[in-house]
């Protein structure tokens, strides 16, 4: 289970780093708060993937500590997915909807483990 959530992890990353040049695209000047999303979410995804990897050498696993943390970071990926007036643009670039749509099979993955 360790690894599947160190796999997924990496790949979420993978989409995070789409997502953040795709939000750039989108701002460009105009609005903070759309990038502001962007990083929050990618902040917390280290933050998980830092635990992840402690946990994995560590004794025992602190799985509350692990929830917390995977809820947090399902929270900021919520503001990201939720089509709202903020995210608009982002869901107008091209591939926007489908690395979100990616994202969220990632984090339904994690989420059942």
């Amino acid at each position: 289970a360790a690894l599947f959530l160190v796999a997924s992890t990496v790949t979420l990353y993978y989409y995070s780093a789409t997502l953040s040049k795709k939000g750039l695209y989108a701002i460009a000047g105009t609005q903070e708060n759309y990038s502001w999303s962007i990083a929050k979410f990618s902040i917390k995804l280290a933050e998980f993937d830092t635990f992840v990897e402690q946990q994995s050498h560590a004794p025992q696993v602190d799985n509350d500590n692990l929830r917390l943390r995977f809820e947090i970071l399902y929270s900021r990926f919520y503001v990201l997915e939720t089509v709202s007036e903020s995210t608009q643009p982002l869901y107008a670039e091209p591939g926007y909807p489908e690395v979100v749509k990616q994202m969220r099979l990632q984090m339904d993955r994690i989420d059942r483990l």
